[in-house]
């Protein structure tokens, strides 16, 4: 009795110390502007903690060319160590452009794993892997890595290459503004 007691004291103890040794790394409530590039366009974005280790996302772009990418889900964070965090996503996607040919667009769900760590005080990188599960049993590798830089604490900015995915081999620029 001692000892399973005693074990189940310290796995308790393992489970809780790696989140109370860390907190987040990152701000995960902040509003953004993205800039697509070939295609250019235009785009909103912005997370939002509804607790410590979870947070809701939305984004919207578009080329102005009778098409969008609207994008709403959640996530979960989590440290990793005390410079890196790990995120997780479940999204949901409405896309309209050339190829759709519903009014509404295509509906479709992402499922994505992120990782950022810092690799001096001012700069970020990162990198996601997932998959777009659209319908007909089409399926998309989503590959993304970035770099952000923090000049100060009210903004930062990004380039992100779009690896694979729903935009192959497409930059984007951000400037990302922390709310709080």
């Amino acid at each position: 009795m001692y000892k399973a007691v005693t074990s189940l004291l310290l796995t308790f103890v393992y489970i809780i110390a790696p989140a109370t040794a860390h907190a987040n790394n990152f701000n995960y409530n902040y509003g953004e502007v993205l800039v697509p590039i070939n295609p250019g366009g235009l785009g909103l974005g912005g997370s939002m903690l509804i607790h410590q280790n979870a947070h809701i996302v939305a984004e919207a772009r578009s080329a102005f060319e009778n098409d969008w990418l609207i994008t709403a889900g959640a996530g979960f964070n989590a440290p990793i160590s005390q410079f890196a965090d790990l995120r997780g996503y479940l999204k949901i996607h409405s896309q309209k452009n050339k190829e759709t040919t519903n009014t509404f667009g295509r509906f479709f769900t992402e499922l994505s794993l992120d990782a950022s760590t810092w690799v001096n005080p001012v700069s970020e990188v990162g990198a996601s892997v997932g998959s777009y599960l659209i319908s007909d049993d089409d399926k998309k590798l989503k590959l993304q890595t970035y770099y952000r830089f923090h000049p100060t604490p009210t903004f930062s900015f990004a380039a992100i290459l779009n690896i694979s995915g729903l935009e192959d081999g497409q930059i984007m620029l951000s400037a990302r503004y922390p709310l709080g």
